[in-house]
């Protein structure tokens, strides 16, 4: 693996026209009509309605001609707006880039801020790092203890039937409630090696070690590079909650960035740096 280290202060569009020669045509008709004696009032009636049938044929012909054109441009037209799209936000070579959020045990910062970027419709997954996922129980030294894939909504039960009070004051179980609506469970980083990303985000020293110590420990695949952030983020409600925000303006700036973000993301980690106070690791490494 190659590893490289920053640490930034810790057609115009035209409507048929009638043909010279239908005018042409139309206008000899209506003289005909002027100079030709009549035999009979019915035989002039006969001869006037055959030429208005033929002149509302061609009309028709030509409106319908002029519909279809008016149709294939506004398809064309679509077809540019969805063009615009594909280069949107989030791009990279036609593509949303892919971000990944990870904390210890994929339920509070990790899921918070995995929470606001698909709210503002980021390509991201969220994990955890430990071996298992830990939450306050009724002491410090006794954390409620689950294992990675256990529903979000099974584990808000349990706490319930252990103390419903308690855990809804501490807020667990508010946190538990948005996560169910994200996704099923919290994941393991370490056990998802069918995903690759563009940019990880941790959310605590020891998580970003993790992550680094994982991906460098794996056969080279596509040799695609992956930018690992460190975003230091307190492991509480409040400071979560700040931590998503910030984590959102950071991504908002790479993708601001447009194609050339991998070639400025040290400024971006500087300038990011001046807005918020916030010191962040970086290293890219290859898949």
């Amino acid at each position: 693996h190659t590893q490289t280290h920053t640490d930034r202060s810790r057609q115009p569009h035209t409507y048929p026209l009638m043909a010279a020669t239908e005018c042409a045509q139309h206008s000899a008709s209506i003289s005909e009509k002027a100079e030709c004696p009549t035999s009979s009032p019915g035989s002039s009636t006969a001869e006037t309605e055959e030429q208005s049938t033929v002149l509302r044929t061609k009309e028709k012909k030509t409106d319908r001609k002029k519909a279809q054109e008016e149709t294939e441009h506004a398809d064309r037209g679509h077809d540019d707006d969805a063009d615009e799209d594909e280069d949107g936000e989030g791009v990279r070579s036609g593509k949303k880039l892919r971000f990944a959020m990870v904390c210890a045990s994929n339920m509070n910062r990790s899921m918070q801020a995995h929470h606001v970027l698909k709210q503002n419709g980021f390509l991201v997954e969220s994990y955890g790092t430990s071996s298992t996922v830990k939450l306050p129980g009724k002491a410090i030294d006794k954390p409620n203890i689950y294992r990675f894939g256990k529903r979000y909504s099974k584990i808000k039960q349990d706490l319930k039937a252990k103390d419903a009070n308690l855990y809804r004051k501490n807020g667990v179980l508010q946190i538990l409630s948005r996560n169910e609506k994200i996704k099923e469970a919290p994941e393991r980083w370490q056990d998802e090696l069918g995903k690759q990303f563009d940019v990880v985000i941790a959310f605590e020293d020891r998580v970003y070690d993790s992550i680094l110590e994982d991906l460098q420990s794996r056969e080279p695949s596509s040799y695609a590079a992956v930018h690992i952030i460190n975003l230091p983020v307190r492991d509480t409600h409040a400071e979560a909650t700040v931590g998503g925000s910030d984590c959102l303006d950071f991504c908002n700036a790479i993708v601001n960035a447009g194609e050339s973000w991998e070639e400025e993301i040290d400024t971006i980690v500087d300038d990011f740096y001046q807005r918020t106070g916030r010191r962040m690791l970086h290293t890219t490494l290859f898949y």
